[in-house]
């Protein structure tokens, strides 16, 4: 008897050790990770809640630092790095932005390169084929190559790399990051091929949109007469970043492509159950101005680039002092430097340019197996690229990718729109030796000449740059590798059977649009379109039509500008869409026969300011009311939203149409037998506007149809974890305001800097510098943001003493 309870102990010891040492499978999506040690006092997620928000002098031996290297850690846990030497202030960056975003940078290089389904399984397979039959990997390989050619610049990255590894190589298991405990792996070394993974990981972000597909179906389904009275190039109310009177005498370099017929959509329909391409705009801004319009005499430089909002942020806050090198800003976490910054001379911001720089090409195959194709008449044999996908708990999975000459051959499912499309992506193959050290010289620049030079190298993706100095200059340059385009190419699916069908080369920096120390005496840049007609090189992309007016119409209104003033334009949630729609939709609004509710609504919108505060119903009201007007207009291209991808008219066209041809044929809404007007489709809308309103102002938790609740901002865990991220969020914005807060999406960082002497500059972001999910900086730099408060950038000339200081990192040999 004793025996057998023995064995009975014995088993359930075993079984129990086993549970508690191993991850559990609950379904075929989800696995717990190993209890024993996620739970366990010494090793567990107990130990991040123990060292969070921790910070004590430290003195940390390391073999790679050649001299001793300070990190000073203020009251905000911004690091400011003083080095005494090149090697030392990358290696200590690397290091410090381990020690604060670890994960981050592991699962964003992980996504980016298709290895999600080493740790995630069988669930994210198609995301990680998918980005490697895009050729990502390909990019950074590519970009690799061509970095090593300058040895200077490599060994930049090797040292970056190096602090990274050396950070993870002291680590212990219980001072993993908690994602990492959650998801049961632990983090492998750093290497330069990562950040250029981190690069393309942008690159996706900001320069990989297009409308191919959209455009050549609304040709084919509407014509060419409707196609361009739908869809024409420009909005006649633009105001571009460059503009009118500006001389291009400076381009010498870019052949000027004639204009010629670009070929039409080729092939049928391409079609799959999808939704209606909209809007879309996410918006960045920023903005200087000189000292004339400044009440101190010094220029002043803003910038707030608007992206998914996560937690942790994409940003990490930081200052880097070494001999010839003094700035202060936001870097990517994986890429060394700052990004957005300044330093004791200048200071410089970024925007997305929006130019088109993918095209999609229909491939003629020569054969059923499609290993070949046909290219001016002949045969052509198909490259193969074979993609290994490895796959936690399950076999690897081996991809095979058609390369073509104008890139791969992304979907080989029939379901997908893009099934046999070769996918032509600039950045795959524009990188240079140099391109890395754009940013290491813009952070060492000390005027226009050396911001000018620094830029010059840039390549992808393509951006506004805008800059000031303390000497008295503002200027902005569109920078980054674009196509050599003929007139219109790339607006529309091209044959790939052609050679001759594209760029042939890129336009150098030299030739890129440019504005210094204008008459305005301002610049501004918020993605809308770049130059006037007459810029003799042709670009496509897609534009904003609303911020860039509306920041252009304020700072022309001004002088005598203060800091504060900036913080507070950068917050404002005006909307020139709200300005320009409301008024034409509420003309055509027959009062007579509206009811008590309706003439509510009516009136509320009738005395609305056009900002879409976070305590206001009449932003839900209008947005409620311009989305049924758009979908009741624009029936053709949403009734056969189900199986044929087409793009809307842009919001602007939408009004023009509605203002000045009332009586447009589109306006009938097919299934009706009646002809209906613009004026019946806003009634109509307008109606359904105020039921929605009422349904969705019963529920107690919509706070009576506040905007707040019906935008519903949230900042996300970057693991898509609930608990990590924070949702319900009350705060002012809409996309097509300067505080284009939406969802999902907002300001990530606000900076605004006066270049007097020394810098005053202040900076916010939502979130904070840890990436523990568990930091009480989180919220507290969450409400900052929230209420538009930017906090005041604590930035030293040297390694020199401060009260805001709270701890200190030395690092030695």
């Amino acid at each position: 008897m004793r025996i057998l309870s023995f064995l009975v102990s014995l088993a359930t010891t075993i079984l129990l050790a086993y549970f508690l040492s191993n991850p559990i499978k609950i379904d075929p999506k989800v696995t717990i990770p190993p209890i024993g040690s996620f739970f366990s006092p010494f090793t567990g997620f107990w130990q991040n809640a123990l060292s969070v928000d921790n910070f004590t002098n430290k003195k940390i031996k390391l073999p790679n630092c050649t001299q001793n290297v300070k990190i000073k850690i203020d009251d905000r846990m911004v690091p400011h790095i003083f080095a005494k030497n090149d090697h030392d202030l990358m290696y200590a960056q690397g290091y410090v932005t381990a020690l604060n975003r670890l994960w981050q940078m592991d699962i964003a290089t992980r996504a980016v390169s298709g290895r999600l389904s080493e740790i995630l399984g069988t669930r994210t397979l198609n995301i990680d084929r998918t980005n490697r039959r895009k050729g990502f990997v390909f990019a950074a390989e590519n970009a690799l190559e061509e970095w090593k050619k300058d040895p200077k610049i490599y060994k930049q990255l090797e040292t970056y790399a190096q602090g990274i590894n050396d950070y993870i190589a002291n680590l212990e298991s219980k001072d993993y990051p908690i994602e990492f405990k959650l998801l049961n792996y632990k983090p492998e070394p750093w290497t330069p091929l990562k950040t250029a993974l981190f690069v393309i990981s942008m690159a996706q972000t900001l320069a990989s949109q297009e409308f191919d597909l959209e455009n050549s179906n609304a040709l084919k389904l509407f014509g060419e007469s409707d196609f361009n009275e739908l869809y024409p190039d420009r909005n006649p109310k633009e105001t571009p970043i460059i503009t009118a009177g500006t001389k291009w005498d400076y381009i010498k370099e870019t052949p000027l492509i004639p204009s010629q017929t670009v070929s039409s959509p080729v092939g049928d329909l391409f079609g799959v159950p999808r939704d209606v391409t909209e809007d879309p705009h996410v918006g960045s801004n920023n903005w200087t101005v000189s000292g004339a319009k400044t009440l101190d005499g010094f220029p002043i430089l803003c910038n707030d680039p608007h992206l998914h909002l996560t937690l942790p942020s994409i940003w990490f806050e930081i200052q880097l002092n070494a001999p010839g090198i003094n700035s202060y800003g936001v870097s990517l976490p994986g890429i060394p430097g700052v990004i957005i910054g300044f330093n004791d001379d200048i200071a410089w911001g970024i925007t997305n340019t929006g130019w088109d720089v993918l095209d999609w090409y229909q491939i003629k195959w020569s054969n059923e197996s499609k290993s070949s194709y046909i290219l001016d008449g002949k045969p052509l044999q198909v490259n193969y690229r074979t993609e290994r996908i490895v796959v936690r708990d399950s076999l690897a999975y081996i991809d095979s990718v058609k390369y073509t000459i104008w890139g791969p051959v992304v979907y080989e499912d029939h379901k997908n729109p893009k099934y046999g499309l070769a996918m032509r992506w600039l950045v795959h193959n524009v990188h240079t030796p140099d391109e890395m050290s754009s940013f290491f010289d813009l952070n060492r620049a000390h005027n226009f000449d050396q911001y000018y030079s620094a830029t010059n190298k840039y390549c992808a993706p393509a951006q506004n740059i805008v800059f000031a100095s303390h000497e008295g200059d503002i200027a902005l340059r569109i920078l980054g590798k674009m196509p050599a385009r003929a007139k219109g190419e790339g607006k529309f699916v091209l044959d790939g059977s052609i050679s001759s069908n594209g760029w042939k080369n890129t336009v150098p920096n030299s030739d890129n649009p440019m504005v210094k120390n204008p008459a305005t005496n301002y610049i501004c840049s918020a993605n809308q379109i770049t130059t006037t007609e007459d810029f003799p090189i042709y670009y496509g992309g897609s534009f904003d039509d609303y911020r860039g007016r509306y920041i252009n119409r304020r700072l022309s209104e001004m002088d005598s500008i203060k800091i504060e003033d900036m913080m507070k334009l950068q917050a404002d949630p005006y909307s020139i869409l709200a300005e320009d729609a409301l008024p034409v939709l509420m003309k055509n609004i027959d009062t007579t026969s509206l009811t008590v509710a309706e003439k509510a609504i009516y009136n509320d919108l009738k005395l609305w300011d056009y900002k879409f505060k976070a305590d206001e119903t009449a932003p839900t009201c209008f947005k409620m009311w311009w989305d049924t007007f758009s979908k009741t207009t624009w029936d053709e291209m949403f009734s056969i939203a189900d199986s044929i991808p087409v793009t809307i008219p842009e919001n602007w066209r939408t009004i023009d149409l509605l203002n000045n041809k009332p009586d447009y044929k589109y306006f009938d809404i097919k299934n009706t037998p009646v002809k209906e007007t613009g004026k019946d489709i806003a009634n109509l809308s307008f109606r359904k506007m105020c039921a929605q309103f009422a349904d969705f102002s019963k529920d107690k938790s919509n706070g009576g149809g506040l905007w707040s609740n019906f935008k519903n901002t949230t900042i996300e865990h970057l693991g898509k974890i609930p608990a990590f991220g924070r949702k319900h969020i009350q705060v002012d914005g809409f996309k097509d305001a300067i505080n284009a807060t939406t969802e999902f999406n907002g300001p990530s960082w606000r900076m605004v800097v006066q270049l007097s002497q020394p810098v005053r500059a202040y900076g916010i972001y939502p979130g904070g510098q840890s990436g523990n999910p568990a930091s009480k900086y989180y919220d507290n730099m969450i409400e900052k943001w929230t209420n538009g408060q930017l906090d005041e950038l604590l930035f030293l000339k040297s390694d020199e003493e401060s009260d805001k200081f709270i701890c200190t990192l030395e690092l030695t040999n």
